[in-house]
């Protein structure tokens, strides 16, 4: 019923219905084509279906194209603050997102800290500590790993130098 309803649909809420059925079914991999044809374009306000591919893609080992998703996020998380003339800097450790400002910093430090993640799992370590820090400065035991991986493959992001 899910491959028939996703060969039918190229609304974004039927898309991710679909793929949180599968994801449920246990076979999470097998809504990514879907969730891939409802993307949709790289802008300010669609990060949350680009985000949600870039999840999917890391969970089903898909790390090439993952990291690209992941890189759009924090390109266009960036591209809000900027727009709206604010510091680039690393929320507090209390930071709560009352005001636009301060969700904006936290999406954006949040960001950053996933495609950090996936640097890590590819070994690239150098630019994963420096996304963090550009996170979250020198509270890098806050680091943490937003993505469910397969093959017991776990994240460890307590980075310390």
């Amino acid at each position: 019923a899910c491959s028939h309803a996703a060969s039918m649909t190229n609304n974004l809420f039927h898309a991710q219905v679909i793929a949180q059925a599968y994801d449920e079914a246990h076979r999470p991999c097998d809504g990514l084509p879907v969730l891939k044809k409802t993307m949709g374009q790289e802008d300010v306000n669609n990060v949350s279906p680009i985000f949600s591919v870039g999840r999917l893609e890391v969970t089903c080992g898909d790390m090439e194209n993952a990291e690209t998703h992941l890189r759009a996020v924090v390109r266009l998380r960036e591209e809000d603050l900027r727009s709206n003339g604010w510091e680039d800097k690393p929320p507090k450790a209390d930071s709560k997102p009352d005001t636009y400002e301060n969700m904006t910093k936290l999406n954006l430090s949040e960001a950053r800290q996933n495609l950090s993640s996936l640097l890590t799992l590819r070994k690239r370590n150098a630019e994963a500590l420096n996304l963090c820090r550009s996170a979250l400065g020198a509270d890098l035991k806050r680091c943490t790993c937003r993505f469910k991986l397969q093959d017991g493959v776990a994240c460890d992001f307590s980075l310390i130098e």
